[in-house]
């Protein structure tokens, strides 16, 4: 029954989830958490503990504060009692700042399409001396020195808020993390907000449901061909791509070989293969065209996509069986792989292996979300990359190879070389300007 009500709309509901090993832990968290809420528009819930002396202690502080309150049997009922927009999960091991529930939804509300965030503790990253007595001053400090978000699936599942429209029944924290990203939302750090946390047992398994059962893949190619040995590499990756059990987009920058008609003439077999062929003529702009190769996919049902140029091929490894480890990985929070190339210089027996050519690798492989797009600056899949930003601890090395040939001829060099010098990109990038002809 609801002791304390609220003459304007709540906002915010914490859920707080009562341990029984503390009660001096849980009053100092109550205690704090009443004072750094607005009462007029945030609810708490209390789950767990059914301790007397626990249940009295939390009501006597929330009616001194005229903070309105609940209690629940579980999260579900909570859910169902709850009021607010932006539903905060906290453990009663938790002292949180000032505002928290307001630099937490200034977070979710700024920092793109995000449907979960959670503060930094004291337990990761640079040790800033926390206590729970200067909380609010470290917290002051840190807004003025930290870049605020970050995305991530390394979360604090102790100190977590999620837009209730985003939570589905009956998952615990990590699964709610993991189903948000699969639904193409960002899960984000505020790491200009802190909390401080005494260490506490939280082991929250990822059910086996989450594996993907159904994958379907598209291979996704953006192609510029300009003359006749790239279109027939191109051909044999196509032939390669065809072995494959997966979907075929071709993205056609206006190149000066007519492919389609060429493919369609001569290699019949191949142009049958194809999902989806379009030609523009249009500005240049790799992300651009990326991102819509992964809108055909995402149409035809794909839930991964791996990204080629039309110089590239993958190796002779890479089957259908093979395959299939990489898009149902048996942990679920693996969303991408990165592959490696090997650029074959002046003929197609030998490849280059010095710096930077012997190291380039770079996301190919990934997982397709509802509506998730490259966003970062810039025209060059090199610089923005070729699939969507994902969390780097999500991104796995795959052992993939691809064959890159558009460095075999010197024109072919020069021409690269030219085109990276006139967009100012600099070396160490997965396109060197400083190209050794």
């Amino acid at each position: 029954m609801e002791k304390v009500q609220s003459l304007q709309k709540i906002k915010w509901t914490v859920f707080l989830q009562v341990g029984n090993d503390s009660l001096s832990i849980f009053t100092q968290c109550v205690e704090k958490l009443v004072q750094s809420i607005d009462p007029k528009r945030t609810e708490i819930i209390y789950l767990g503990n059914q301790d007397p002396v626990y249940l009295n202690t939390f009501s006597h502080l929330c009616e001194k504060a005229n903070v309105p309150y609940n209690y629940a049997d579980d999260e579900k009922h909570a859910l169902e009692l709850s009021k607010g927009m932006f539903i905060l999960f906290l453990t009663d091991h938790t002292i949180i700042p000032k505002n928290l529930l307001v630099r937490l939804t200034h977070a979710l509300e700024n920092s793109g399409n995000t449907a979960v965030v959670s503060p930094t503790s004291n337990e990761i990253g640079e040790d800033l001396g926390l206590t729970p007595f200067n909380l609010d001053a470290v917290q002051l400090n840190m807004a003025k020195q930290h870049v605020p978000y970050a995305y991530t699936m390394k979360l604090s599942v102790f100190c977590l808020m999620v837009k209730k429209s985003a939570i589905h029944e009956g998952q615990n924290l990590r699964e709610i993390i993991l189903q948000a990203n699969y639904d193409g939302y960002l899960t984000v750090s505020a790491n200009d907000t802190i909390v401080f946390h005494y260490a506490e047992a939280i082991d929250e398994a990822i059910s086996r449901d989450f594996i993907v059962k159904n994958p379907k893949l598209g291979i996704i190619y953006r192609v510029k061909i300009d003359d006749d040995y790239i279109r027939d590499v191109f051909v044999r990756s196509l032939e390669k791509s065809a072995q494959l059990d997966s979907n075929i987009y071709v993205l056609d920058d206006n190149s000066k070989v007519k492919m389609s008609i060429f493919l369609k003439e001569k290699h019949p077999e191949v142009w049958a293969k194809i999902t989806h062929y379009d030609k523009f003529s249009r500005p240049y702009d790799e992300k651009r065209d990326y991102n819509e190769l992964m809108d055909w996919a995402e149409k035809d049902g794909c839930n991964w996509v791996l990204a080629l140029e039309a110089d590239e091929i993958l190796e002779d490894k890479v089957t259908t069986e093979y395959l299939s480890r990489f898009l149902s990985p048996v942990n679920p929070e693996v969303f991408a792989y990165k592959v490696n190339h090997y650029h074959f210089w002046g003929d197609e027996v030998n490849w280059r292996v010095d710096n930077p050519w012997g190291k380039m690798m770079d996301i190919r492989l990934s997982r397709l979300f509802p509506g998730k797009r490259i966003v970062k600056e810039g025209m060059v899949a090199g610089q923005t990359g070729y699939v969507p930003m994902l969390p780097a601890e999500a991104v796995r090395d795959s052992g993939i190879r691809i064959k890159n040939y558009g460095y075999v001829k010197p024109e072919a060099r020069q021409l690269k070389k030219d085109f990276y010098e006139k967009l100012g990109m600099k070396s160490g990038t997965n396109q060197p300007r400083d190209i050794c002809l």
